[in-house]
């Protein structure tokens, strides 16, 4: 009998014909007469039983040292749902993969103690692929590449700068692939992509102090395929003086990335480059349209048929009456090493989180809000479609809500997503008129050590700690409840997300915790789209294909959980002390921010004289 390889089992689960399912049962009911098979798989169904989704993961990642027959699991699919926690790998585009072996047999390097979702790989890729940058979503995102894509390790390199170099130095070992302890500038940039990329390779951009735009337009010209997580300027940046605050914005930054869409188009440079895949931005983008189908479906909308188009999407969602959406995020993850003076302690990028909090607090404004902030203000480019406020994010709050937190204030830190959420769900007529845009904003509470580094960083007038610590090994428990909270609709508000918890995730993948898998593993699906839709030009996530990308995620940044929550912005406020509030509509921004009791009477006449006219 077929010998099964977790390629094979992987395969089998793509027959999905009521006459495929019908000939592997009879297949395997003229196998039980076989002694050997027979035992085997009743052995499995008992273990199966007893050890649930974790155990039939382990299970199946040892089928093919168990030497069990690919038709021993057709009476695996009676198991409902741990079934279907395998078949989410089944994506349609999916089934057209040639499979390419075990990957845990040829990759020596990778801790395959841990049990696996799966070690399925979904391709063969016989180009390049070059990750700029080694910190926790670099060192993350690896592993996941090596157990999923079929490639020649030595076709894998990483270049990184010094501050990550040791633990890019050791992982090459390792795992077998190329390393380099150099940092890109805007004077070797050029140099050094040319020499480790051609047609056909692959880019990702995981580093901070790298311009995204600038090799995004070097892999375009040159046909290589590329995706990052964040629009990232050249270093220095963010806190140029020179520029105005409009300008060392994300929305800035991000219609840097639309010129060059349209650069791309004028000169038909179509190869796929990816803004902005990680988890937020990123995975959030698809959240949002899972959770637009479930209320549709809840609320009993008309609206019956899944969109297919920007415009489809937006009118479904001002349909709905969606006011707000909250990246709702709260990193419950605590660490057994606590942060010393001095020290700003995260559990991911340092970098990153000072680079974003240093930015002024940004969101997208919807057409339901009554007025500007009192320090909001309009930028003089680009569609309109989003503000900023004349604070940094790292000190401006907002009230959130998520199922295991409840109400919390979180930091309104300013992502790309915020703008182009509230820009693809724009619903405008035929004319070009407005009509409808959601508020959109993160709300970030992260771990406690991260808010102490915080409070440290305000008292020293935003002047960074001397070190920097990443947090990895030495978390102890937490999970990271990262989601999309949709208000205003019939049902109030309704968060669906991700609730992973950090032993989860070291199960599911090495260089992990909760935090870092929630991006590294939307990054990886991320790269397998592309590598599917090579001729897509520059795309940003919301055009990209929801279900794809749910279902290559799902594995790793489960249990995903969906909630209607009655809790409002307003609720339980003005008790104690006078609140200024809107209690005719709880969603307006005024009523989410988190501020001063009373603003001082300048600031009021301030406020007035920029408000005469709604927004």
């Amino acid at each position: 009998m077929e010998k099964a390889s977790v390629n094979t089992i992987a395969l089998y689960m793509h027959y999905n014909s009521f006459f495929e399912k019908l000939i592997i049962f009879l297949q395997f009911s003229f196998s039980l007469f076989t002694k050997t098979t027979r035992k085997k798989g009743q052995a499995l169904h008992q273990k199966i039983r007893l050890l649930g989704p974790l155990g039939m993961a382990m299970l199946l990642g040892r089928c093919s040292a168990a030497s069990i027959s690919k038709k021993s699991f057709s009476h695996l699919q009676s198991f409902g749902k741990w079934w279907n926690h395998f078949e989410a790998w089944n994506s349609p585009v999916i089934k057209k993969v040639i499979p390419a072996g075990n990957i845990t047999q040829r990759r020596q390097g990778l801790n395959t103690s841990l049990p696996k979702s799966s070690t399925k790989n979904f391709l063969n890729y016989d180009g390049k692929i070059l990750i700029i940058g080694y910190g926790s979503i670099g060192s993350g995102t690896l592993p996941l590449i090596l157990r999923h894509i079929n490639i020649p390790l030595e076709n894998i390199t990483v270049i990184t700068a010094d501050d990550r170099g040791k633990e890019a130095l050791h992982d090459a070992k390792r795992f077998g692939v190329n390393a380099y302890v150099q940092a890109l500038t805007k004077d070797n940039y050029k140099q050094i992509l040319s020499k480790h990329l051609k047609a056909g390779d692959f880019c990702l951009n995981l580093s901070v102090d790298v311009c995204s735009v600038d090799v995004m337009e070097f892999c375009a010209a040159n046909k290589v395929l590329y995706l990052d997580t964040v629009i990232e300027p050249w270093k220095g940046g963010y806190t140029d003086t020179n520029k105005t605050i409009s300008e060392r914005s994300n929305y800035a930054l991000r219609e840097d990335v639309l010129a060059l869409k349209r650069k791309c188009e004028t000169n038909k440079w179509d190869v796929t480059q990816i803004s902005c895949h990680g988890a937020n931005p990123g995975m959030v983008s698809h959240f949002v349209k899972h959770s637009l189908l479930t209320i549709a479906k809840d609320t009993g909308s008309k609206n019956k048929t899944v969109p297919t188009t920007q415009e489809g999407w937006a009118k479904l969602a001002n349909d709905l009456g969606i006011k707000c959406i909250h990246i709702a995020e709260r990193d419950a993850q605590v660490s057994n090493i606590p942060k010393k003076r001095g020290e700003f302690v995260n559990t991911w990028s340092v970098d990153g989180f000072l680079s974003e909090g240093m930015q002024p607090a940004e969101l997208g404004y919807g057409t339901h809000e009554k007025a500007l902030p009192f320090d909001g203000r309009k930028h003089n480019f680009g569609n309109d479609s989003a503000i900023y406020l004349e604070q940094p994010g790292c000190v401006t709050k907002v009230r959130s809500w998520t199922p295991i937190e409840g109400s919390y204030h979180g930091y309104l830190i300013t992502h790309n997503e915020s703008i182009t959420i509230s820009d693809y769900f724009t619903h405008r007529n035929g004319n070009g008129k407005l009509l409808y845009r959601p508020t959109v904003h993160y709300s970030y509470h992260p771990c406690d050590a991260a808010i102490s580094s915080l409070h440290e960083l305000y008292g020293k007038n935003l002047e960074s700690q001397s070190k920097h610590r990443l947090m990895v090994e030495e978390i102890t428990e937490g999970i990271d409840e990262l989601g999309v909270l949709l208000c205003g609709h019939a049902k109030n508000a309704y968060w669906f997300g991700s609730q992973l918890d950090v032993r989860h995730a070291r199960e599911m993948a090495e260089n992990n915790q909760a935090t870092s898998l929630q991006v590294c593993s939307s990054t990886w699906a991320g790269m397998l789209w592309a590598l599917y839709n090579p001729k897509r030009g520059v795309v940003e996530c919301e055009q990209m294909d929801y279900e794809f990308i749910m279902k290559c995620i799902e594995p790793y940044i489960s249990p995903l959980h969906g909630e209607y929550t009655t809790w409002t912005p307003v609720e339980g406020r003005g008790i104690f002390f006078p609140d200024d509030r809107d209690l005719e509509d709880p969603w307006q921004f005024k009523n989410i921010r988190v501020r001063e009791m009373h603003l001082p009477e300048e600031l009021k006449h301030a406020h007035k004289l920029m408000n005469n006219s709604r927004y």
